[in-house]
């Protein structure tokens, strides 16, 4: 199932927001989200509330870092373009032994952690 809540102008923490829809939509069934073109400055603990995650979409917000350890295991996509995010953490590449593709662009990178490579 998918969740999308792109162009919605939200912002702050992403899994705030998440976490009351879990009162009334079962989380660990949505293995697709796009939050793109919205405002999050962060993302939160995201493998507690979304431990079935395949496709994340978070292009065009207001993030400054990615942490591998709140990003589920299972998630296979990552796509991140035009952010703020100017380091990548080593870990990165080691999310998921699922993880097919990582899309960065238009950030403020300057190295590239080889685990993602």
């Amino acid at each position: 199932m998918g969740l999308i809540l792109r162009e919605n102008n939200l912002s702050g923490d992403l899994s705030s927001l998440l976490k009351p829809l879990s009162r009334c939509l079962d989380l660990s069934l949505i293995s697709y989200l796009d939050v793109s073109y919205n405002t999050f400055t962060s993302l939160g603990p995201l493998r507690e509330l979304l431990p079935n995650l395949a496709i994340l979409d978070v292009e065009r917000n207001q993030l400054t870092q990615l942490s591998p350890q709140s990003l589920p295991a299972t998630l296979q996509q990552l796509s991140f373009n035009h952010n703020q995010i100017s380091v990548l953490s080593d870990d990165l590449g080691l999310i998921s032994p699922r993880l097919t593709s990582i899309q960065g662009g238009h950030n403020c990178l300057s190295t590239i952690p080889r685990t993602v490579l």
